[in-house]
């Protein structure tokens, strides 16, 4: 079973901001309220704790990609009769759950920068002209976009759950897809996120990379 709360979830502040230039949203994973009881209540973080947040920026979540190794909300892999109602609370809202499974503390493989890429870009053709942000689950992993707001006033925001361990996907959708120098990437993505990122393989790896010459931008 999944533990609650997850190794080192309260080092990490709950809530980030948007990633300059994007709608990607940093949020640390949501602990459900029944598995909150040894979290001081001051201190929990809540599905509900997120959209109550997020509505108060005059906001909506789009989507949210959820880039941990453990199955805490997927209902297709296990557990289903314990996560069912939290995959039907997002489904209810109209908020699209994307799982990507990726191994902490590794540079991700190549196959799951694709595919978070992939989500991303079918998300801002679903939603062009519209400020939404993806929350992604790991907190080392988040980024946000940016477009116009609805008529109504609100604004779709796609979250995507980033966790200590996975910010690579993010960070490389910044340099590949958007065109970000490596450096200016790093150094956005812990602005929005909040803290510094740990990872010096993680590091390493990104400052190495060359930014697209084919830059998208929102």
């Amino acid at each position: 079973m999944p533990r609650y709360p997850p190794d080192r979830w309260f080092d990490y502040s709950s809530f980030g901001l948007p990633i300059k230039g994007t709608r990607i949203l940093p949020v640390k994973l949501p602990i459900p309220e029944e598995k909150s009881a040894y979290i001081p209540i001051q201190q929990r973080f809540t599905f509900n704790d997120l959209f109550s947040r997020v509505r108060s920026l005059g906001q909506t979540i789009s989507c949210v990609i959820d880039l941990t190794y453990t199955n805490y909300y997927n209902p297709g892999v296990g557990y289903r009769s314990n996560f069912e109602f939290y995959f039907q609370f997002l489904y209810r809202k109209g908020v699209r759950y994307y799982k990507i499974l990726v191994e902490g503390h590794n540079v991700p493989h190549q196959k799951h920068v694709d595919e978070f890429a992939r989500i991303v870009g079918l998300e801002r053709q679903r939603s062009p002209t519209k400020f939404s942000f993806f929350l992604v689950r790991r907190w080392h992993y988040c980024r946000p976009l940016h477009t116009r707001r609805q008529s109504n006033g609100l604004s779709d925001l796609q979250v995507s759950f980033v966790s200590v361990d996975n910010l690579h996907s993010s960070e490389r959708y910044l340099i590949d897809v958007m065109g970000y120098d490596p450096s200016v990437a790093l150094k956005e993505f812990e602005i929005a996120r909040g803290h510094p990122i740990e990872r010096e393989n993680y590091i390493d790896v990104l400052l190495s990379m060359a930014p697209s010459k084919s830059s998208s931008r929102w």
